[in-house]
């Protein structure tokens, strides 16, 4: 099979992601792929050398669905909280690919729009030097780690945590854990909270 002029790398990341969407991760094989656009899977590696830089492309993309989004709000605190939804709701709509991003030592172009954005809002919250530093990194940890945690296996990781919270024998979990939607809104929530912790701890380092 001969590999048709109108096919470009998007054109296979569009693909590699209809497969992982459908059937996860292990199902993507360059010979899936190319099975899947009609091509010998030697065509793939003219655009991607290996599955792992057209794994990194996929990674790319998804940050791109949260970076091609201009943060909303009027204060650096709200701006934060929208960056923060963003990427969560980004790699919420790719749940399959979440936990590539723990292996992931590629660098994203959409990641680095990202974290300058990020940077920029620290600065404007008056964070300078290694607080500035410090902070960025606990933000990119939390929101990453987070967001791979609550969203891999979605949305049976909401079912597997409200048995867990029921195995705790804890009243309060208890009452948390009558449905897995219940989980998943409390899971949402404690995300937005931590954010907001963390930009007050901002807020009180550049008092210092």
């Amino acid at each position: 099979m001969s590999e048709p002029r109108t096919h470009t790398p998007s054109d296979f990341v569009q693909a590699a992601f209809d497969i992982v969407d459908a059937q996860g991760l292990t199902s993507l094989t360059m010979r899936a792929l190319g099975d899947r656009m009609g091509v010998d899977a030697t065509a793939i590696y003219r655009h991607f050398p290996n599955k792992e830089s057209l794994l990194d492309a996929m990674l790319d993309f998804i940050l791109g669905e949260a970076a091609n989004l201009e943060p909303t709000g009027a204060t650096p605190r709200d701006r934060i909280l929208s960056v923060a939804a963003n990427v969560r709701a980004a790699m919420r709509r790719h749940p399959n690919l979440a936990g590539a991003f723990a292996q992931a030592t590629g660098d994203f172009a959409n990641g680095l729009t990202i974290s300058r954005r990020m940077i920029a809002e620290l600065r404007a919250l008056g964070l300078t030097g290694e607080h500035l530093v410090r902070m960025y990194q606990s933000f990119e940890g939390y929101i990453l780690g987070s967001s791979v945690f609550d969203t891999g296996g979605y949305p049976e990781t909401f079912t597997i945590r409200q048995a867990r919270y029921r195995y705790l024998n804890e009243p309060e979990f208890d009452e948390v854990a009558r449905t897995a939607g219940d989980v998943e809104r409390v899971t949402g929530e404690a995300y937005v909270l931590a954010i907001s912790t963390l930009v007050d701890t901002c807020e009180e380092l550049a008092k210092l």
